[in-house]
């Protein structure tokens, strides 16, 4: 083989081998590394956060926190959308973005005193909360509308739960003034009650271990109260905690 002939298939050999490199580098390498890339998003709706990392870390993905809103009845830290949505194709490596539950929404329960009923029903709604059961007293010497009410101003309730008020209202021909039981016994309150022309309405009951079982700790509505006979009391009393 003379040194012409040599040198022309040396060149045509690497002129050859290297487009086989260049092919194989930008066709069959990227399709190979893009084909094994590829994943299945899971789902993480419904999982907690620390849950949607480890799942999401299985599959070769990365979570990213896009929103935290308060949604009632979820969780705090519950995934309550994705993007990209469950079973989608991705390329691994990329963050799928989450939005996180932050819990139910609280309110501040407002100072309805000397609201008229009208008045206390909308800044309760504006609050996010209800007006629940309202009882009526009557007392043509005081002042008309909200005087008390349950549970007190300042406390943090779950949005759209309820307050309960006591309006006061103008001349009632029939009315008496509520007893204190607060501190007496169940079974003395309902004498008490009876006696008075009430009834024993609801009554509910709180662990408390520096009282004895069955002592009234509170009442609604409140004591002194000028309410109609045959009206009903609610009552809260003690029980023992586990």
């Amino acid at each position: 083989m003379t040194l012409r002939r040599f040198l022309l298939t040396l060149l045509t050999i690497v002129v050859l081998g290297g487009t086989g490199v260049i092919l194989v580098d930008s066709l069959l390498l990227p399709a190979l590394v893009h084909r094994r890339a590829e994943v299945l998003v899971p789902e993480l709706i419904g999982v907690s956060l620390d849950e949607a990392r480890q799942r999401a870390r299985h599959v070769g993905l990365g979570v990213e926190v896009g929103e935290e809103v308060f949604r009632t009845g979820a969780a705090s830290g519950e995934v309550l959308e994705q993007f990209p949505a469950p079973f989608t194709s991705v390329r691994g490596g990329r963050p799928v973005r989450l939005v996180i539950s932050k819990g139910d929404a609280r309110s501040l329960v407002p100072d309805l005193t000397g609201m008229s009923l009208r008045q206390s029903e909308l800044t309760l709604r504006r609050a996010g909360l209800e007006a629940g059961s309202v009882c009526r007293t009557y007392d043509p010497t005081g002042p008309v509308g909200v005087v008390a009410q349950r549970p007190y101003p300042g406390t943090e309730l779950v949005q759209g739960e309820s307050v309960r008020l006591l309006v006061r209202e103008g001349r009632e021909p029939v009315h008496h003034r509520m007893p204190d039981v607060i501190g007496e016994s169940l079974a003395r309150v309902r004498e008490t009650i009876a006696r008075g022309g009430f009834e024993v309405g609801r009554i509910t009951y709180r662990e408390d271990d520096r009282k004895t079982p069955g002592v009234v700790l509170d009442q609604w509505p409140p004591a002194g109260s000028r309410v109609p006979l045959g009206g009903t009391i609610d009552l809260v009393a003690s029980s023992r905690g586990r």
